[in-house]
């Protein structure tokens, strides 16, 4: 026996709306009704009215504009799409990749369809979920833009759950700090980690032709310094070389003060040097300090030092991965993926006194 659905009222608007604007009977950019008049309209409660536009706002066909109306979202072939690359928890000391990010924004990579808007939230540690859903609502309500690229590796479970909620379609870039959350439905383009520790060890080893690498790591509580630290270590393993970790504490670079930054690198360095673990050469994650280079020189230690730099084809391939599935979630929301890539680097070989020089 045939089951038969009864739409609800708000339902039933909602459908006859969305068959007129993807009918073209009511254009993209063109103002709805007010919900009164569309209340009276219908003979039904303004709340019906209020219960069908959020219907559609969820489908992404119209949006709302506190104090001028409802608008249709559709767009036309030559219409630009507006993104927001958005920076989350920046600390100043953090900004590298972020800042390699916002190329994206500006030309040879900027897409001619595409219109950029760059948002900086500074880093907190005592910003809440409660604060961080009220920044992303004001985000949405304020710029109406069809997709939010954030660069969010201090982001929770939680954190992305707010996002996920949102009407406008997110993807992630890189990794979250606590690593990746399989149960979760989200968007995320980030690099392959464990590959980036392989790579770096495999090029420091062939540079050098050493038997023993000192790696100088953040915090294996972070996803992208355990992973690295892996994949170091497996190809460590695969060629014959001894790697030693020289682990510092969570936060390092961003939330711990500069004086206390300081002694943790002394103290660190010390440890290493008593272990013998300095005679040999220093490979990275990405620490690049003025304290920790300044700490080498006042222990004497003037080692060859390895440090992985994508390629600029590499940046090409993140841009134009970004872009193919801007495209893909602006059509579809709910197609979610998350995509790993490989990034082509060189490591260079630089020599300690040089890297003090140019910090």
């Amino acid at each position: 026996m045939e089951t038969i659905a009864l739409l609800s009222k708000k339902e039933q608007i909602a459908a006859l709306l969305e068959a007129q604007i993807l009918k073209g009977k009511i254009s993209p950019g063109e103002k709805l009704n007010s919900v009164r008049l569309l209340a009276s309209k219908f003979s039904v409660s303004t709340k019906i009215i209020i219960d069908a536009f959020n219907i559609l706002e969820h489908k992404r066909l119209i949006r709302r504009e506190h104090g001028n109306g409802v608008f249709v979202r559709g767009k036309t072939a030559g219409d630009t799409i507006d993104v927001c690359l958005m920076g989350y928890q920046i600390f100043k000391s953090q900004n590298n990749y972020f800042t390699n990010l916002t190329r994206i924004a500006l030309p040879p990579f900027l897409h001619e369809k595409f219109g950029f808007v760059i948002r900086i939230v500074p880093g907190r540690e005592d910003l809440t979920d409660k604060q961080f859903e009220y920044e992303m609502k004001k985000v949405e309500q304020h710029l109406h833009v069809d997709c939010l690229l954030i660069n969010a590796p201090t982001l929770n479970k939680k954190q992305i759950s707010i996002c996920m909620k949102l009407k406008t379609p997110v993807i992630f870039i890189g990794d979250f700090s606590a690593g990746l959350y399989p149960e979760l439905p989200y968007n995320q383009i980030s690099g392959n980690n464990s590959w980036l520790g392989t790579e770096t060890v495999r090029q420091a080893t062939e540079l050098e032709n050493c038997r023993e690498l000192t790696l100088y790591s953040g915090s294996m509580d972070h996803y992208f310094y355990r992973k690295f630290y892996d994949g170091a270590l497996n190809e460590a393993r695969r060629l014959g070389v001894e790697l030693h970790l020289v682990e510092m504490p969570k936060g390092i670079t961003s939330s711990i003060p500069v004086g206390k930054r300081a002694k943790i690198y002394r103290d660190k360095i010390t440890e290493a040097k008593a272990n013998g673990w300095c005679n040999c050469p220093a490979i990275s994650t990405g620490i690049k300090e003025e304290i920790i280079f300044e700490t080498f020189a006042s222990h004497d230690i003037n080692v060859p030092f390895y440090q992985g730099k994508e390629c600029e084809k590499s940046f090409e391939e993140l841009f134009e991965t970004i872009y193919a599935r801007i495209e893909t979630v602006v059509k579809n929301p709910q197609d979610y993926k998350k995509i790993r890539l490989k990034p082509k680097i060189n490591v260079e070989k630089m020599p300690m006194a040089e890297i003090i020089d140019n910090v």
